[in-house]
């Protein structure tokens, strides 16, 4: 199955479309696979940032729209949890675990399962977050402290993160926070 962020509405009636709050501004998602596709349109809060991860073997699915957050059960085409907030600023599947992961306002992580959110994260960054890779046992990526981008790793049941070294100064290396 394939999950994809458009950049535009896909053409009335080419494909069966799912509307999770949709009104005014929103964000669309192509799902596919070798037997149907669909497309999904969510709601937008204000941010810039829309992405989505598929989770659970490719059975849930984490869009984030414009900052707002839906967890979607990709074969029922349902709605199973939408976030209270909406400064969420990236996502990262963790494959077959019925965990994803996701940075909030920049500078906090919560994880998320099928059921909802099940662990925050105390303040992990001054101003960003990416999220890089998940490795089958802990998720990798970068935060921004003081200072510059510092490496982290966060590692599953009991969540435990920890802040590595320096990777860059440079605010503007990564194109997630170009403006």
């Amino acid at each position: 199955m394939d999950l994809t962020v458009l950049s535009s509405p896909v053409i009335s009636g080419s494909m069966p479309e799912v509307r999770f709050n949709a009104v005014g501004n929103c964000t669309w998602v192509r799902f596919d696979d070798e037997v149907d596709s669909w497309a999904g349109v969510f709601g937008r809060a204000d941010l810039s940032v829309s992405q989505a991860a598929f989770f659970n073997n490719q059975r849930h699915a984490f869009v984030v729209a414009g900052g707002r957050g839906y967890l979607v059960d990709v074969q029922s085409r349902q709605l199973l949890y939408r976030t209270e907030e909406d400064t969420h600023t990236g996502v990262l599947g963790l494959g077959s675990e019925n965990l994803c992961v996701v940075a909030v306002h920049f500078i906090y992580l919560h994880v998320y399962s099928s059921n909802g959110c099940v662990w925050r994260s105390d303040r992990v960054a001054l101003d960003g977050i990416i999220l890089d890779s998940w490795d089958g046992s802990s998720v990798h990526g970068k935060a921004w402290q003081m200072d510059g981008w510092y490496a982290f790793t966060l590692s599953p049941q009991p969540w435990q993160l920890v802040l590595g070294e320096l990777v860059t100064e440079d605010y503007s290396a990564f194109n997630e926070f170009d403006s």
